[in-house]
């Protein structure tokens, strides 16, 4: 950033690729990539840390119970209330389970919004929008990519989801623990 005659500037670098969001059609290479480039993310940031990444947001999972506890009130579909009403059990029941979690700074919005990909749609070419980056859960990462870039949209959400948890364990081993709550992240 840079002052100039009284405005701020902001010079920022094009980053050439398409949107997941416009491919139709995850192949069983895009999605390798996609869990590949993730877990090599989560990798190079295992051990950095800042201190401007130590902040509460909302995105952040680690505050989904607190959130879903608070906003509850507002909805309401006692069906959807109800819903919600589950995954706040849950949240209670596995508060243990998460407590035990790694943690890392981590990108935090790995969605089809924010992943480009290379023309063909078959490879991550880079990500965008940093603004969500927070110290969490490292798997948080990892659930959050799953739902939002490979099992929304996709006609075999499961496999899918499969072949890139397979990619991202790959590139940043996951730990029992993370493994075994990975699905309820997911949920949240």
């Amino acid at each position: 950033m840079a002052f100039h005659q009284n405005h701020w500037c902001r010079v920022l670098e094009f980053l050439e690729g398409t949107m997941l969001s416009t491919v139709p059609y995850r192949s069983e290479e895009l999605l390798e990539s996609i869990g590949s480039f993730a877990g090599n993310c989560c990798k190079k940031l295992s051990h950095f840390s800042h201190s401007a990444a130590e902040r509460p947001i909302q995105w952040d999972l680690q505050n989904a119970p607190k959130l879903l506890k608070e906003w509850i009130g507002f909805v309401d579909n006692q069906e959807i209330k109800d819903k919600i009403g589950v995954v706040i059990q849950l949240c209670e029941s596995n508060r243990v389970a998460m407590q035990g979690l790694r943690k890392s700074v981590v990108h935090a919005d790995l969605t089809r919004y924010n992943i480009l990909v290379d023309p063909e749609g078959s490879k991550v070419q880079g990500v965008i929008d940093f603004g969500d980056i927070c110290r969490t859960w490292t798997s948080s990462e990892l659930a959050v990519l799953v739902l939002e870039s490979a099992m929304t949209g996709s006609i075999t959400p499961f496999d899918d989801a499969f072949q890139v948890v397979k990619a991202f364990h790959s590139q940043f081993a996951l730990e029992e623990n993370e493994i075994e709550i990975l699905y309820f992240l997911i949920q949240l």
